[in-house]
């Protein structure tokens, strides 16, 4: 098993479902309506009977059906991919921009001149319910993290 997940691991080429994919360091922007979710962090104890999913797992599960993680790096995501986020919500709170950052497997022909990916962006949209959407996938430096990079948070309370 540990040697079929280290070929996972570092699969990269041509897929069923397309072109050569390799792993590249990108950061995704999204934002979601938090009232169906229960909160963005996963907890990978609780997910798979939780009445709520996590944001996170339901980015998860997209990324996995657009091609962009593999089923054996989402099982761990930070420690698979190097998966970092900027911040955090509660449950039933919504984000109008959160960053999440780790290595995805990218199309890398497909990027702009500028390193953004809107392939990516639809691929994982098309794969997400309607209350939580990608605005933006950009290449980033290895050394890059979200929370690290994050020089602002601001929160709005509405009650």
């Amino acid at each position: 098993r540990a040697r079929v997940e280290a070929e996972e691991d570092d699969a990269e080429g041509t897929t069923a479902k397309g072109p050569k994919r390799v792993k590249r360091k990108m950061a995704l922007v999204f934002g979601f309506i938090g009232q169906n979710y229960r909160g963005l962090q996963i907890n990978y104890e609780i997910e798979k009977d939780a009445a709520r999913k996590s944001v996170e797992e339901v980015l998860r599960m997209a990324l996995v059906r657009a091609g962009a993680v593999t089923a054996v790096n989402a099982e761990r995501l930070e420690q698979k991919i190097g998966w970092a986020r900027s911040s955090r919500t509660d449950q039933g709170v919504s984000a109008a921009r959160l960053v999440v950052s780790a290595k995805f497997l990218i199309v890398e022909d497909e990027l702009t001149i500028t390193g953004h990916s809107p392939a990516l962006v639809s691929e994982v949209n098309r794969e997400l319910p309607d209350d939580l959407r990608c605005f933006s996938a950009v290449k980033v430096p290895n050394s890059f993290d979200a929370k690290r990079a994050c020089s602002w948070r601001e929160y709005e309370y509405l009650l």
